[in-house]
């Protein structure tokens, strides 16, 4: 629970929105939406959730412009983010998603019946795969490398 922030569902919704998320300015780690990043740098940056369904994720209808420029608005967001680490950069992306969580944040899956489907990775991602070092699991990592 994330009792400063209203606890876990507050949490989970401010991260899905653009909302911004207010808590102890003296904490050592900071959550931001890739909105709430623009402009800011961190030692370490961790970019989770990097999959097609929720970035670029659908369009949603109070977006004034066609779908082409919303896609092209979410590749810049997904790139300003990208460049807020000064050390560390991990990118992250699941495999599969619960079902109902997906459903709690808004963000649509295809139909079936699996109350853990698989999604696809970002495109964004994918456009920068072969500049990044080798992926490792997420289950073996150790952590960022002490420079």
């Amino acid at each position: 629970m994330c009792p400063e922030f209203g606890g876990k569902a507050t949490l989970r919704y401010q991260i899905a929105t653009r909302e911004p998320i207010e808590g102890a300015s003296d904490a050592k780690i900071h959550i931001s939406t890739l909105w709430g990043a623009k402009g800011v740098t961190a030692e370490h940056v961790y970019i989770v959730g990097l999959f097609n369904e929720a970035l670029p994720g659908g369009r949603r209808s109070e977006y004034p412009g066609t779908d082409d420029e919303y896609f092209e608005e979410q590749r810049r967001l997904f790139y300003v983010s990208i460049t807020r680490s000064k050390g560390t950069m991990v990118l992250s992306r699941p495999e599969k998603i619960n079902r109902n969580e997906a459903a709690k944040m808004g963000i649509g899956l295809p139909e079936g019946r699996s109350p853990y489907p698989f999604v696809e990775a970002s495109p964004f991602l994918l456009e920068i795969m072969r500049f990044l070092p080798r992926a490792v699991d997420g289950d073996t990592w150790s952590g960022p490398v002490a420079r």
